[in-house]
């Protein structure tokens, strides 16, 4: 897997970009890395309805501040920088936005490293130094 180049939305959010698929294909979103989630993703089900995202249960989730509620959930695949992997999709009735999550970047087998100015995503098999270089070349 290739290093994979984020960047930060208007609020400071850093964001990199993925690939979902349900039974529709796939579409192209920007996700938030969440690193207090510990799921896989989460959408909003208004963006799920077009990729026909189906219910098929659903799981009690923590939140942030201890409270804890119910989502649906899916399954589906995401796609990141050239490699695909299905999973548990939560169904959010109250974002607006899509979260990738730890267990995303575990499953994916990604390092995350984020600078006042760079969100970078890279295979925990590259090494330090390569990591070093490629944000070294970055422009200014």
């Amino acid at each position: 897997m290739a290093l994979i180049l984020g960047t930060f939305d208007r609020s400071g959010s850093a964001i990199v970009n993925i690939r979902v698929a349900g039974t529709n294909p796939a579409r192209e979103y920007a996700a938030v890395i969440d690193t207090g989630f510990n799921a896989f993703i989460a959408m909003p089900i208004a963006v799920t309805i077009d990729l026909g995202l189906r219910s098929e249960g659903a799981a009690r989730v923590t939140l942030g501040d201890g409270s804890t509620i119910d989502n649906f959930v899916a399954r589906g695949a995401v796609t990141l920088g050239g490699k695909t992997k299905a999973c548990d999709i939560l169904l959010d009735e109250n974002s607006t936005e899509i979260l990738i999550g730890l267990s995303l970047l575990r499953g994916f087998r990604l390092g995350l490293v984020i600078t006042d100015t760079i969100v970078l995503l890279y295979d925990e098999e590259e090494t330090l130094e390569t990591v070093a270089a490629f944000v070294s070349n970055l422009p200014a």
